[in-house]
């Protein structure tokens, strides 16, 4: 049983009802079974028509869309036991605030300014908490970090799964030393979908794992995990420190959701023309009939202290993936 699901009584019998309305949280399939960062959406916010709204933030000056709730079921983003993982906008040249060695002074192109984030502390049997070389005990949710309903016209009202589909992406600074100097730390980014009645779905995930020969990429429909998952080619190793953006495409192939998971590099500022260093197609077997649109980005296991991310994007594909 993970942190989530030990917070309160109260609140698992909440996430067990399984019904929309104020107040409700939904459990995920995150390798950690943690209940997703999902709060219910008040009518006042509700879009009839169920759709996928475009959504952005630099992450350069704040941090509107992140972390949402205030209260439970949601508990804040404010790093302590039983709650998510911070972040907060720093300078580039800010001094490090506890966050260690990891990419101290890294620079992102027409940005003075990005977020850091951090993972809470997990207060449940397996324990963990951040550290400046990674979670006292790595992986499976043990540090959860931050997380965003994409926006005030999404938050769980897109349950109508567009014509063409949709599009996550987010640009994180990657160190590939600290990588080698501190193996077993894992960064999950985790673009949870719904259904077409509002319940959580599925999670689609990217593993970025610390290896002695860097960063080892991978991905799963769950979290805490590291190596390739089956069918996936062999993993790739991030061994240039630098910007990359994290993308997921999801589409609609004969009616049936597919998704292809991006890994590409940006540059050590984040300047260089984009550069795809890793992909993988997954069949996900759920029909677009049944399924909606995204209904949280989240760091379920984020494991490095003060990971630095940038422009976060939600986009309606208008058409085909190139």
């Amino acid at each position: 049983m993970k942190r989530w699901q030990m917070c309160r009584s109260a609140l698992g019998m909440l996430a067990l009802s399984g019904s929309v309305g104020t107040g409700v949280i939904f459990l995920s399939a995150s390798g950690g079974s943690a209940a997703t960062p999902r709060a219910a959406v008040t009518a006042k916010r509700h879009d009839p028509s169920g759709a996928t709204h475009n959504w952005y933030n630099k992450l350069s000056a704040n941090t509107k869309g992140w972390c949402p709730v205030t209260s439970p079921p949601n508990f804040p983003c404010d790093g302590q036991p039983g709650d998510y993982g911070t972040i907060g906008i720093y300078s580039h040249s800010a001094e490090d605030g506890g966050w260690g060695t990891y990419a101290f002074g890294a620079t992102l192109y027409g940005q003075s300014k990005y977020a850091r984030v951090t993972g809470g502390q997990d207060d449940s049997q397996d324990g963990g908490a951040p550290s400046a070389t990674g979670c006292t005990v790595p992986g499976d949710e043990n540090c959860s970090g931050p997380f965003t309903l994409w926006g005030p016209r999404n938050q769980g009202n897109d349950i109508v799964f567009p014509t063409n589909g949709f599009t996550t992406s987010i640009k994180m600074y990657v160190d590939a030393g600290w990588a080698e100097a501190n193996p077993g730390n894992v960064v999950d980014w985790d673009t949870g979908t719904q259904t077409s009645t509002g319940n959580y779905e599925e999670d689609f995930v990217i593993d970025l794992c610390s290896t002695a020969t860097g960063w080892e990429v991978s991905w799963e429909n769950g979290s805490g995990g590291c190596g390739a998952s089956p069918g996936s080619p062999d993993p790739e190793y991030l061994t240039t420190s630098g910007w990359y953006t994290l993308q997921m495409y999801f589409s609609n192939q004969a009616g049936t959701v597919f998704v292809t998971y991006a890994v590409l590099s940006d540059g050590s500022t984040g300047n260089s023309p984009a550069t795809q260093v890793w992909s993988y197609t997954e069949n996900s077997g759920i029909a677009t009939s049944s399924s909606g649109g995204p209904l949280y980005g989240w760091l379920p296991t984020e494991d490095v202290s003060g990971l630095p991310l940038a422009q976060i994007r939600l986009t309606v594909n208008s058409c085909c993936h190139d």
